[in-house]
């Protein structure tokens, strides 16, 4: 499954709005017609099932690699831009591990939190305030979007949501697995690093690489943090 999830993540009604946090940032009406494409390509992944459940689709390398053009063709028709932005993330993605930023993101919750503080490593105030406020905007996706799913009574969410009868919400796990450590810090290093000088995002970078080191004995690389590409 190397682009289902994605394609059925972007089909749904309820993630409409999240498309952001996969640092997919198009216009309204480019999401409107790559969310109507991406309800094509399910169709398509899902024909000659003899019941609706994703778990009896032909998961041959040939489908697969069919499922990817469809959907690389799909994206392509967007605007250049847009386009170059959706590969682009999906590069990065895979090119870091997630790990890498879920280690990032654990440094930031407990640094929002206080809990760090009795290792003597501490930033100013106003940074911490930053970090703080920002962390606040960016702190429960996925449970937000899980409950979104859970909820949501359109037509089409409810056929996404039987097509896995077991895990109904698989996909907010998967955003949270697979996409959100690298989107969720990305974003937030972006956000964090628009309120704050030059000097005091050299001291951010730094406090997280001496965090890191007192916990791990190993030093972060931060280097490209927050780029879309």
């Amino acid at each position: 499954m190397q682009n289902d999830e994605l394609i059925l993540l972007l089909s749904t009604d309820c993630f409409f709005r999240y498309w952001s946090t996969l640092g997919f940032n198009l216009a309204e009406a480019s999401k409107r017609k790559l969310q109507k494409k991406c309800r094509t390509i399910v169709k398509q992944i899902m024909s000659g099932v003899c019941e609706p459940n994703y778990y009896l689709t032909a998961f041959s390398k040939e489908r697969l690699e069919e499922t990817d053009r469809l959907f690389e063709k799909a994206v392509s028709e967007c605007s250049a831009s847009e386009s170059s932005l959706i590969f682009a993330r999906m590069a990065k993605r895979r090119g870091r591990k997630n790990e890498d930023f879920a280690f990032l993101w654990t440094l930031t919750v407990g640094t929002a939190l206080g809990q760090f503080e009795e290792g003597g490593l501490l930033l100013s105030e106003q940074i911490n305030s930053v970090l703080i406020r920002s962390y606040e905007d960016f702190g429960d996706f996925e449970n937000n979007f899980a409950s979104e799913l859970s909820n949501s009574t359109t037509d089409w969410d409810l056929y996404i949501k039987a097509l896995t009868p077991n895990s109904p919400l698989n996909l907010a796990a998967y955003v949270a697995q697979a996409w959100q450590p690298q989107t969720q810090f990305d974003q937030f290093w972006l956000r964090v690093c628009s309120e704050l000088t030059a000097d005091q995002v050299l001291e951010l970078e730094i406090y997280f690489t001496d965090l890191a080191f007192s916990l791990t004995g190993q030093r972060l690389d931060l280097s490209s943090l927050g780029q879309s590409s």
